[in-house]
């Protein structure tokens, strides 16, 4: 971890087709990550994508 909080990771997208023939995209998260951030199985995130990033937040 750097001394302003910010940790990097380098990560493959896994793109899937469906039958439709439509698009999804995944990344994978380490576990560390979300368990710092205190998500479990059901709670929900917002995703937003300002400024070329993508923001993940708690909801």
């Amino acid at each position: 971890m750097s001394k302003n909080g910010e940790v990097k990771t380098a990560r493959k997208i896994i793109f899937t087709t469906g039958g439709n023939g439509s698009t999804s995209c995944r990344v994978s998260l380490p576990k560390s990550w979300i368990d710092e951030m205190n998500i479990s199985k059901e709670d929900n995130v917002k995703i937003s994508f300002i400024d070329n990033k993508i923001i993940i937040e708690k909801n």
